[in-house]
């Protein structure tokens, strides 16, 4: 292909370090789009975070690199001459101040482009009805293609807000190929849990942990791995403190960060994995489980159920109450045939919703 037939896409997107959900899927997306042939791309990083402590922290240094960044953006506008600017917006709280000076600049720079939206998370209704913002939104994202991680928040957050002359999409999240798991090297008789995910108070680690407690006294040959970043050595301190407190110290590993063939290792080792969290939206660490065939049970029922059938491909937990995560861990490992079936689903159904997301996702960006 030509470079004169390529579409010319600007990315405007945070790409890890800090790794977590929204910049995961960034990146996924930028090398999906980066490798095809059909595509000529250029990248804005907006990487203001230095780690995740720093995500929700406002410093002078942001503002600075906030107002780089704008004028990067204009260069690139006026000299790339993009037809398609992907835009990860967070259109929330302080960062819809900046996230909007942005889109309004590259609407005049580009009055004829497309400008494609991609939200990762949920709020934007409440926060909408609180400051009285509908009327703001209406204007500020006239004419663009919005994509939303799934219907259900479709249904919820964006057509409360009655926009006008805008494009929605519900397109799930999918993660880049993944190198195949190592042979599984559990033991007969034995059962590991992998919690996998940056430790913040609200993925439930905790609860989890206390549900172990009471589950290792049933199951003496039952494990608990727990793996994932800290915002601060303080969380791990806690943690591990806490679970020598349970006298768990033989049965729970706290890994910290792990990536690359040490990651898989431990889904190789893992015959369930758990997410408990009180508030995801559609976390790709799920799709990655699924892809390395472990059995998930997993919280964010109202956006994965209508692509993944409870006891089918997947065991929702409805409360995050240690009794749920206890009677959600005993079901699949008193009954191992339904969790090798919902694995064996799971694989199957990720990679079929994930193949069409990608697909999708590249004919959007696609010049019109």
């Amino acid at each position: 292909m030509s470079e004169q037939t390529k579409t010319r896409v600007l990315f405007l997107v945070q790409l890890p370090p800090p790794l977590h959900g929204a910049s995961t899927m960034n990146q996924s997306v930028f090398n999906a789009i980066s490798t095809d042939n059909q595509f000529k791309i250029r990248l804005i990083n907006l990487n203001f975070a230095r780690d995740l402590a720093d995500l929700q922290k406002v410093r002078f240094g942001k503002v600075v690199k906030a107002f780089a960044i704008f004028l990067r953006l204009i260069w690139q506008l006026l000299t790339f001459r993009p037809h398609t600017v992907y835009f990860s917006i967070v259109p929330l709280n302080f960062v819809l101040i900046r996230d909007a000076l942005y889109l309004l600049i590259i609407k005049l720079l580009l009055p004829k482009g497309k400008y494609v939206l991609h939200f990762h998370r949920s709020g934007l209704i409440e926060y909408a009805i609180k400051w009285r913002l509908k009327w703001f939104y209406r204007l500020l994202f006239r004419r663009c293609d919005i994509i939303h991680l799934s219907e259900s928040l479709v249904e919820k957050e964006i057509e409360p807000l009655r926009l006008v002359n805008v494009r929605i999409h519900a397109i799930p999240n999918f993660i880049d190929d993944i190198e195949p798991v190592p042979e599984k090297t559990i033991s007969a008789g034995h059962d590991n849990i992998l919690f996998l995910s940056n430790l913040l108070p609200q993925k439930g680690y905790n609860t989890l942990v206390d549900a172990f407690a009471l589950l290792e006294k049933e199951y003496p040959n039952l494990t608990l791995t727990i793996a994932g970043p800290a915002p601060s050595q303080n969380v791990f301190i806690k943690l591990k403190n806490k679970i020598t407190a349970l006298g768990l110290d033989e049965k729970v590993l706290v890994t910290g960060k792990v990536d690359g063939a040490e990651k898989r290792k431990l889904f190789a080792n893992a015959s369930i994995f758990i997410l408990p969290s009180e508030r995801e939206y559609f976390p790709l660490v799920v799709l990655e489980a699924m892809a390395y065939g472990v059995a998930v049970i997993s919280s964010a029922r109202d956006n994965l159920d209508c692509y993944f059938q409870d006891e089918r491909d997947i065991l929702y937990i409805d409360k995050i109450e240690v009794s749920s995560i206890v009677k959600c861990i005993k079901k699949l490992i008193d009954e191992p045939d339904l969790r090798i079936s919902i694995a064996s689903n799971a694989t199957f159904k990720s990679k079929e919703i994930q193949r069409e997301s990608s697909n999708r996702l590249k004919k959007l960006l696609k010049a019109i």
